[in-house]
């Protein structure tokens, strides 16, 4: 928990801190991941990995690191978001993008000199956490619904929007869904009725261009495997 006293420890612990040239990306797992096995369940549990370079001790290989750190997330029972910053230009793009899309974050990638700024605002975000993880559901009846993107639904937070693209059958005239999630500790369910235009416009043709976009992000992450 935040206390004044647990703040200059940490500070006190981040001073004496030395480089010393090696980088044990699964070491810095290893020490947080389990320390979520006891968390409460009405809490958001973030992780914030800060990477400056690929790994050099400890599991080196991408693959082999991306399924170790999942194993430890299954094994707290709890469910973790992993948000993965690259600082500068000798990180590794593919092991981050997996980790963080394997766990619900997201991997950003950012210059030393911009750092500060991109972390205060990110922390500005995942402060205040609207809907934590979200799942979506959809009245099949209406015809089905299909290549949805993102494929795991992100988490909401104050100020931010909920983007999921996806395809239906032309003929389908509505669609009815649900999105349902916890916050502060209770489960929340909104459904929500979308109708649906038979007519094709030529103003809603940017449409096609973000479910394509998702999708290759999507296909991007599969190729990184």
């Amino acid at each position: 928990p935040y206390t004044p006293e647990n703040r200059d420890l940490a500070l006190s612990y981040i001073d004496n801190l030395g480089a010393a040239g090696m980088c044990s990306i699964s070491g810095a797992f290893d020490t947080a991941i389990p320390q979520f096995t006891l968390a409460p369940p009405n809490v958001a549990n973030i992780i914030v990995f800060l990477s400056k370079g690929t790994p050099s001790v400890g599991i080196l290989d991408t693959d082999e690191l991306v399924n170790h750190v999942n194993n430890l997330v299954d094994a707290t029972g709890r469910l973790l978001n992993i948000f993965c910053f690259g600082v500068g230009s000798g990180v590794n793009p593919a092991l981050l993008s997996q980790i963080a899309s394997d766990n619900g974050g997201s991997a950003t990638w950012v210059g030393i000199s911009d750092f500060s700024e991109v972390l205060i605002d990110f922390y500005a975000k995942i402060r205040n956490p609207v809907l934590l993880n979200p799942s979506i559901t959809f009245d099949t009846s209406m015809g089905p619904v299909s290549e949805l993107y993102p494929v795991q639904v992100p988490n909401l937070y104050l100020g931010t929007q909920m983007l999921l693209c996806g395809r239906y059958p032309i003929e389908t005239a509505n669609i009815d869904f649900t999105v349902e999630g916890s916050a502060l500790g209770s489960i929340m369910s909104y459904q929500y009725k979308s109708d649906l235009s038979s007519i094709a416009m030529d103003q809603n043709r940017f449409l096609m261009k973000i479910w394509a976009k998702m999708k290759i992000e999507h296909l991007m992450n599969l190729y990184d495997q």
